[in-house]
């Protein structure tokens, strides 16, 4: 398959069975837990939302770290004394569930690839803060998705003390990715697009 096509692979999106996840799961412990996905890509925005982090308490940080500035985001936890609170992950693509059973997810670069980690963590119910994304129109502001304008503070503090806009946004989320990312909505669309090469 060309490079120009390997975009319309689809991605077929699994719903976890919440029945049968382990009871230490993540959230069991009454903490609130995020995950920051391709922390690394874009330091700058990673760092202030740590910053904007810092002062609230019973919040556990879950970093993807990788890339080549892995060390820049180590030293911005170190500084902010966050180590006890911060668990940063290789790959969180081997961790689906964990990802899954997060209160938030963040995606602090404005230039990632969609990937199933992340649908399905949508699908789950995962309410979404992120920077505008070229191409990622399931992200829709203040519907499906809290986008960034500038201050990370203000959409964290709206999601972390307000838990109905947490589940209004979740909901959505996984509505839109159930009608329009599972699997057979995305073979159709690419039988769809070969339809017409």
């Amino acid at each position: 398959m060309g490079q120009e096509r390997t975009a319309l692979v689809p991605l077929g999106v699994a719903a976890h069975d919440f029945n049968e996840v382990n009871k230490d799961s993540p959230t069991s412990n009454g903490e609130f837990c995020l995950t920051i996905l391709d922390a690394a890509s874009e330091p700058k925005a990673t760092r202030a939302i740590l910053e904007s982090l810092s002062n609230e308490q019973g919040i556990h940080v879950f970093m993807e770290l990788r890339g080549r500035h892995q060390h820049r985001i180590w030293q911005s936890v170190q500084e902010l004394e966050m180590l006890d609170r911060v668990t940063c992950l290789r790959d969180v693509g081997e961790l689906r569930l964990l990802v899954a059973q997060t209160n938030l997810i963040v995606l602090s670069s404005h230039k990632m690839t969609v990937r199933t980690v992340f649908l399905e963590a949508m699908r789950c119910g995962v309410p979404v803060i992120c920077q505008d994304i070229a191409g990622f129109d399931m992200l829709v502001d203040e519907e499906t998705a809290l986008v960034v304008k500038g201050d990370w503070r203000e959409p964290l503090h709206r999601i972390l003390h307000d838990p109905d806009l947490a589940a209004r946004i979740g909901t959505a989320a996984s509505e839109l990715v159930s009608t329009h990312y599972g699997s057979a909505a995305q073979i159709e669309a690419f039988e769809a697009a070969f339809s017409l090469i």
